[in-house]
């Protein structure tokens, strides 16, 4: 738990810090130092603790843990992108700010996909991690590339799928 404050107390510290830019890099450095905090604080824990073994230690944090500071991470960082992504919470705030009403063609507008598609390769070519050539997509930085493979396997280990629009497959 304290591992997971340590994540969400300096991503938010850090997002107000850039002044509200950088909103992933802020969510991967603070799932890092939360992670670093948990790795650095668990032998402390076993140094205080008597008669702990250290294979059996080491065992509890690889297996325990780890994973369970990873889950929570995982859960924090998709509850933190919620308001940054979702299209429901986005449109709900805008009619919000907007009382006497928006006329469906402006929502329409706003909400369309190919236009919201263009926004979200625009975001990653600007932050360098994706580049187009000859109308072609490629990925330029892998920063993501690794934690996108982990995330697919934890779907497909736990959900038998790597997303909600596919049908269930074996591993």
């Amino acid at each position: 738990m304290l591992g997971l404050s340590v994540n969400v107390f300096s991503q938010v510290a850090l997002l107000r810090f850039s002044r509200g830019k950088g909103f992933m890099k802020t969510i991967a450095l603070g799932f890092f130092l939360g992670g670093l905090w948990t790795l650095a604080a668990y032998p402390l824990w076993i140094w205080f603790r008597q008669g702990a073994n250290v294979a059996d230690s080491f065992l509890e944090w690889a297996l325990l843990i780890a994973p369970t500071y990873a889950g929570l991470g995982y859960g924090y960082a998709n509850f933190a992108n919620l308001g940054n992504s979702s299209i429901r919470i986005r449109l709900y705030e805008e009619l919000r700010l907007a009382p006497a009403g928006l006329p469906l063609e402006e929502i329409r507008r706003n909400y369309n996909e190919s236009a919201i598609l263009k926004t979200r390769l625009q975001r990653l070519q600007e932050s360098g991690d994706l580049v187009s050539r000859d109308l072609l997509w490629r990925v330029a930085r892998k920063r993501f590339v690794l934690l996108g493979g982990a995330i697919f396997f934890a779907k497909q280990l736990v959900l038998q799928k790597r997303s909600e629009f596919d049908s269930p497959t074996p591993l």
